[in-house]
């Protein structure tokens, strides 16, 4: 018999699978501690900034030679912070004139937020970063939204009043009508302007007459200017645009504890000392109407399991960006209900149901696609009644029963629609009215559809209703699904 110099191929595949039962255990382990130095590297160099941020404070009240707010941009090229850390791949510090910081930046791809004043934050789990950061005044942020143009308009309102008052306390009249007339209102916002125009007028009548208008006066023609003298302002007041609106992931109180957000709308959250804040996310003023007029983004993130009931009803929104949805799983009741500039949406394949009206009365809506319809990944299992239809109440009335709109107008959906496999109800009117839409019913040849409920005028009047067939797992169907 020879003598056998090395080891059977047995041996070797029992040594290769340990090795990979090691690695598979060890690797993420290691990459977990690998993250967990690099986040907290990332949070040290946080509060360098912070603290680099302190100095240059101090040191400008002693010169005098910043005006705040003072924004400070990254990369920053001139060090004007003299930071001596590590700088941030991108984002910004802004300093107020009390102190008070808002740190927004970037490293290594992840964001890092910190409010520094009376209460220090520091996380890591938004989203985005912003430019502006919009509480109830009671410690909650609600959300973040990128423009700083509010806060600008604010400070912008309030010194063109302080500039208007100075003119007023000029010993000579002309001198001061001259000083109100010269006096910039530009800046402020286009619905104060008026009033500023108003106050200006006011401001040279007191010169002339040396009359002080009544109170009665005043409250008809400079209303909102003296709510802002008044110090009653609030973001209801001014009319200004947002480019880029993030959903955030959580909560952040005075006491710096961290609240998941899995759901956005209109919801009540109990607070630490027991009472309870209602919010929406958007503002709304006086009489509901909502001001945020031309949202560009809506971006939602990874943490947000539900869209609440009428979330973002009759906003005005470009584009939602559902990218990083992966969690996401009902988009509720009239949720985008009548956006009036919405071109295109679409549904993660993570969304289980999507309720009544959810997309309803969007005439601008022309590509709606089902992400993982056609690979199968999906879990749509239910599409409210009238989910995509152009009317709520009536979604394509005139020729059918009980409805005054007649379905001859072209609908808004073009293109080819693929139904996922996944879906068991499709609920009455969804997708009535659009014939410049195909449909396809994915998994209906192959018999892997699970289609069971399709409601009255599901379908009324798509493109290719003459040569559509329903999958065989049918069970339920209404009148006049395409009719």
């Amino acid at each position: 018999m020879k003598k056998r110099n090395g080891f059977t191929l047995i041996e070797l595949l029992a040594v290769i699978v340990i090795l990979a039962i090691i690695a598979l255990i060890a690797v993420p382990l290691v990459l977990k501690y690998i993250n967990n130095a690099r986040k907290g590297s990332n949070e040290v160099s946080v509060q360098s900034i912070a603290r680099a941020a302190e100095n240059y404070y101090a040191s400008s009240l002693l010169k005098k030679d910043v005006t705040y707010p003072k924004k400070i941009n990254f990369p920053d090229s001139k060090n004007e912070l003299g930071l001596k850390g590590r700088q941030p791949d991108s984002g910004y510090v802004e300093i107020y004139e009390d102190g008070t910081q808002q740190i927004f930046v970037t490293y290594d791809g992840q964001n890092y937020i910190m409010l520094k004043g009376d209460n220090d934050v520091i996380n890591d789990k938004f989203i985005a970063t912003s430019d502006e950061w919009l509480s109830d005044g009671n410690g909650y942020a609600y959300y973040y939204k990128k423009n700083s143009e509010l806060t600008s308009s604010k400070n912008d309102v309030e010194t063109i009043i302080g500039q208007l008052d100075s003119c007023l306390d000029k010993s000579d009249k002309e001198e001061g009508k001259t000083c109100i007339n010269n006096v910039d209102i530009s800046k402020a916002p286009a619905n104060i302007q008026k009033e500023l125009k108003n106050y200006k007028a006011l401001a040279i009548s007191v010169l002339d007459t040396g009359v002080e208008p009544s109170e009665d006066e005043l409250n008809e023609k400079i209303p909102t200017i003296l709510k802002i003298m008044n110090g009653e302002y609030d973001e209801s007041l001014f009319d200004f645009k947002v480019n880029d609106f993030y959903i955030p992931s959580v909560i952040v109180h005075n006491d710096e504890t961290l609240e998941k957000i899995t759901s956005i709308g209109v919801k009540t959250i109990s607070k630490d000392d027991g009472s309870e804040v209602t919010y929406m996310p958007f503002i709304s003023s006086e009489d509901s109407e909502p001001i945020l007029k031309s949202v560009k983004n809506l971006i939602v993130p990874n943490t947000l399991e539900k869209i609440e009931d009428i979330a973002f009803l009759q906003q005005n929104i470009g584009n939602i960006d559902f990218s990083q949805a992966k969690s996401l799983k009902k988009i509720g009741s009239a949720a985008f209900y009548e956006n009036q500039i919405l071109t295109k949406v679409s549904i993660p394949a993570s969304v289980e149901e999507i309720s009544d009206a959810a997309f309803g009365e969007i005439p601008t809506l022309s590509n709606l696609t089902f992400m993982g319809a056609t690979d199968g990944t999906s879990k749509l299992k239910t599409i409210g009644d009238s989910a995509f239809a152009q009317d709520y109440s009536t979604p394509c009335g005139g020729t059918m029963p009980g409805t005054t709109r007649p379905c001859s107008s072209p609908g808004y959906l073009i293109g080819t629609l693929h139904i996922p496999a996944s879906v068991e109800t499709i609920g009455s009117s969804a997708f009535a009215g659009m014939n410049n839409l195909t449909v396809v019913f994915e998994g209906a040849e192959d018999g892997t559809s699970k289609l069971k409920n399709v409601g009255n005028y599901a379908f009324y009047d798509i493109a290719n209703k003459n040569s559509i067939s329903l999958p065989s797992s049918v069970t339920n169907i209404g009148k006049n699904v395409f009719k």
